[in-house]
């Protein structure tokens, strides 16, 4: 027997979350507006409503690191986006040994 599993994330951004989702090679379908079904990858038949940050799934996916097989993409698309607004430059990109994300950036805040 399931039962429903929700999390409330970040994930605020349709756009990004989109390219997240390709970025981390996620199959999925729009339901409707900025709601998505996953349809493959980590999080197979997980939802995610970009209006409220929150994914659920009847047990589809267990634990922090599923869940951070979206996040971390997401996390880093948004950096570069707030970066590039303010006028920062990200110059290189280093994946540390726990597979957290580390930019380096130039430029002036």
């Amino acid at each position: 027997m399931s039962h429903r599993v929700t999390n409330r994330t970040k994930i605020r951004n349709r756009d990004l979350a989109v390219q997240a989702m390709q970025n981390a090679g996620f199959a999925y379908s729009e339901i409707s507006d900025g709601v998505f079904h996953i349809t493959g990858g980590k999080m197979n038949g997980a939802t995610l409503d970009t209006s409220t940050g929150i994914i659920s799934s009847d047990s589809g996916y267990h634990g922090r690191q599923d869940l951070n097989a979206l996040n971390q993409p997401y996390a880093e698309l948004l950096a570069r986006k707030e970066a590039m607004v303010r006028g920062i430059q990200v110059e290189n990109k280093q994946v540390l040994a726990d597979g957290r994300i580390r930019l380096m950036c130039s430029g002036n805040p």
